[in-house]
């Protein structure tokens, strides 16, 4: 009952993850290409990096202590690649993506204000999209069963 309950929050924390990622990705992308941000777009900006930061984190914090927690469940000894990969490319992933989306979210906001907002909304974009397509191409991989 437990890996039931563990099983349904990691996939509910990995499609949160991906697809609010992604779809702020592409909504910060289109205000990036604009000549001025607008008061309205900054303040969208900081709710975007505030949800970022009080759910999206959280949850991807969730997918990783409820993998573990399945892993530890398993045999370790004669786990497939795919599980070996899921575990380690999917905590090192959530692991960056926790620390580098931080770093950006800050320095973003504290450059809304200043020179520079067009450039770090684009590349906060561009390290959202990353993650989410990193994120994704271990669900692909895992999805597949190789090894």
């Amino acid at each position: 009952m437990v890996y039931e309950a563990a099983y349904s929050l990691h996939i509910g924390g990995i499609a949160l993850w991906i697809g609010s990622f992604a779809a702020f990705s592409w909504l910060l992308r289109g205000m990036a290409q604009q000549e001025e941000l607008a008061e309205t777009e900054k303040r969208q900006i900081r709710r975007i990096t505030k949800f970022v930061n009080l759910g999206v984190l959280p949850a991807a914090g969730i997918v990783l202590f409820t993998g573990v927690y399945m892993i530890l469940q398993l045999n370790r000894e004669t786990l497939p690649l795919y599980m070996l990969v899921m575990e380690q490319a999917g905590a090192l992933i959530i692991l960056v993506t926790a620390v580098g989306t931080g770093l950006y979210s800050r320095r973003l906001v504290k450059r809304l204000h200043g020179k520079g907002a067009r450039a770090a909304t684009a590349s906060y974009s561009v390290a959202l999209l990353l993650s989410a397509g990193l994120a994704l191409a271990v669900v692909v991989f895992v999805g597949l069963r190789i090894g």
